[in-house]
């Protein structure tokens, strides 16, 4: 038998500048198109989910706008520093955030879909609740990049923390990831449905979903099916901020 080592190809970035990790060329150099008289100064933001998620993530994105610090370990170049999203930023753009791109779902919204969530199509209805949300706010000047923020009670009906499959936070980490198998429970995933059926918006269409939004119950029953995932989740928690804003940064035609 002969292996063969394929090296990793690297990736250009502003300035002609080069990197195989999208982290590190950003910050490095740039968005591909830093310095274009086309590149743009600003990243609309909009955004599904509650009163309370959408609230909650326009305050952290606030929050992760002038940075993040790099986590202090042994293998540094997993968990660097992120350098910020704003006009002084390796992005040279801002996050934009306005009312009217804002969609709550209302609770009895949530609370008529949690009567029947037990049905075959709970999961694709859940997903054409925060589709629908989305295409009313998707207007000429509107949000470049919608990003879905559900309820942690609609999470916990849809998603089945015992289910043999991969697990949606190191998806977002990995998306190249194969699908594995679902063993006949809950499949597909909410996650899947959502991002599959969010493509015919046409652009960006993204799930922040975290293991701390959910409650406390939901959180035991992971860890005790998933002992090793639910210490990665948190051992990568930086990561996992790092790679969610990177990606807002490249739909802004970087990389």
């Amino acid at each position: 038998m002969k292996f063969s080592f394929l090296h990793e190809p690297e990736l250009e970035f502003g300035g002609g500048g080069t990197h195989v990790d999208i982290r590190y060329g950003i910050t490095q150099h740039g968005p591909l198109d830093i310095g274009e008289a086309t590149a743009p100064t600003g990243l609309r933001v909009g955004i599904v989910g509650t009163d309370e998620t959408i609230a909650a993530l326009r305050e952290w994105l606030e929050k992760c706008r002038d940075g993040v610090t790099a986590k202090q370990s042994k293998l540094g170049n997993l968990f660097p520093a992120f350098p910020g999203f704003s006009d002084a930023s390796p992005f040279r753009s801002s996050l934009i955030f306005h009312d009217r791109w804002c969609s709550a779902i209302r609770q009895r919204e949530i609370d008529g879909f949690l009567a029947h969530c037990q049905s075959p199509d709970a999961i694709r209805e859940a997903a054409g609740l925060f589709i629908e949300h989305a295409k009313g706010i998707t207007e000429n000047g509107g949000p470049m990049v919608i990003l879905c923020v559900p309820p942690k009670d609609l999470l916990g009906a849809v998603d089945d923390p015992t289910a043999d499959r991969p697990d949606v936070f190191d998806q977002d980490l990995d998306e190249g990831s194969e699908t594995g198998r679902s063993n006949g429970r809950r499949s597909p995933a909410f996650h899947d449905v959502l991002k599959g059926d969010g493509m015919s918006l046409g652009f960006p269409f993204r799930w922040f979903g975290h293991p701390h939004t959910r409650d406390n119950e939901h959180a035991r029953t992971t860890a005790a099916a998933h002992p090793r995932r639910y210490r990665t989740k948190r051992r990568v928690h930086g990561t996992f901020i790092q790679r969610c804003i990177t990606k807002l940064g490249v739909f802004r035609g970087g990389c």
